[in-house]
């Protein structure tokens, strides 16, 4: 079977990957990153960049956006 071949996944509704998202956070880390906070001013930002060695699928992506967004709205 090809790439060509096969479905395109159905994402998960958004809802429920934020619910999802928040409920691990939460879990996690309820009180903060302990050392971003201590080594990281407030004002940093950063741009990422995924470079692939080889051609693949990058999935997760709603879940990574709705975690950012959760951690800095």
């Amino acid at each position: 079977m090809t790439p060509a071949d096969r479905a395109p996944a159905t994402p998960a509704p958004q809802p429920d990957v934020e619910r999802i998202v928040a409920a691990a956070l939460a879990e996690d880390a309820p009180w903060g990153d302990v050392s971003s906070e201590a080594f990281v001013p407030e004002q940093a930002r950063i741009t990422a960049r995924v470079v692939a060695r080889e051609p693949g699928v990058l999935s997760g992506t709603n879940a990574l956006e709705a975690a950012f967004r959760l951690v800095d709205p």
